[in-house]
């Protein structure tokens, strides 16, 4: 368990390692928690067979193995083409009858397309799953409505990944005093400066994004900028470099371009 109380003289954040519950006095706290501790479940049957996973990890787990990938946002469009790559039999089943070029990030989707097309990744549009079973998964077609239409397909599977989504444990903020925005609880901070409505209290990368995006804008990609932001508020500059990306790749904002 994590907790950050802001006390007269800063923080204290409280952690419990293996070692034992620790506290650690500070005056300014950087909360960079992502936003995948919960996944989207779809509750069916089989979901969670000990072959089923809402997390992807190791690609070498799927070595010449017959592997469904459930989704077609990033998570899923990378995992197929990472898996494809390192030797697995591959298969994406996907709600929509085509990717969102909007959302799926624009190095991946050529690609995916592409192995597509050429049939070295599988692809199974307007379906989703309704049960998965040791050695297949059903799934039922839907209509170019998206509408369930009780036709059914089986895809056999060795491997099962449900990449659908997640959910940001908000609890966190909320006992630290961030105030939460609207139904994806949003937390209050300021862009220029990542500082949340709590005083020395700042966000970086994706957990500035609430409990759930509904469409995705904040990546690990477009997320680095945070840091520039932080540590400019904290000391005045922008900045050299971003651990080994250089300052200048950034779209800065004004007060930093400014700063340097």
């Amino acid at each position: 368990m994590t907790d950050i109380q802001r006390g007269r003289n800063g923080f204290v954040v409280t952690t419990e390692p293996r070692t034992g519950q620790r506290q650690t006095m500070c005056r300014t706290v950087v909360m960079a928690t992502g936003d995948m501790d919960a996944p989207n479940r779809l509750d069916i049957p089989g979901e969670d067979l000990p072959h089923v996973s809402h997390y992807f990890c190791d690609v070498h787990d799927f070595f010449r193995q017959r592997l469904l990938i459930v989704g077609g946002r990033n998570s899923a469009a990378e995992a197929a083409l990472r898996c494809w790559r390192a030797g697995a039999d591959v298969t994406l089943s996907y709600r929509r009858a085509e990717f969102d070029e909007r959302i799926v990030k624009h190095w991946i989707l050529p690609d995916l397309q592409t192995q597509i097309e050429l049939g070295t990744i599988g692809f199974l549009p307007r379906t989703v799953p309704v049960e998965i079973t040791p050695d297949q998964v059903t799934l039922e077609l839907l209509d170019d409505e998206g509408a369930p239409t009780s036709e059914l397909v089986q895809a056999p599977a060795d491997f099962v990944l449900l990449l659908t989504g997640y959910r940001h444990d908000m609890t966190l903020y909320e006992r630290a005093g961030i105030e939460l925005e609207g139904p994806e609880r949003v937390p209050c901070y300021d862009p220029a400066t990542m500082e949340t409505n709590v005083p020395g209290l700042y966000l970086a990368g994706t957990a500035a994004a609430g409990e759930r995006q509904e469409r995705y804008t904040l990546f690990v990609e477009n997320s680095h900028v945070h840091i520039g932001r932080i540590v400019q508020a904290l000391t005045g500059r922008w900045p050299d470099k971003l651990g080994t990306i250089p300052a200048r790749r950034y779209d800065l904002p004004t007060e930093a371009i400014q700063a340097n």
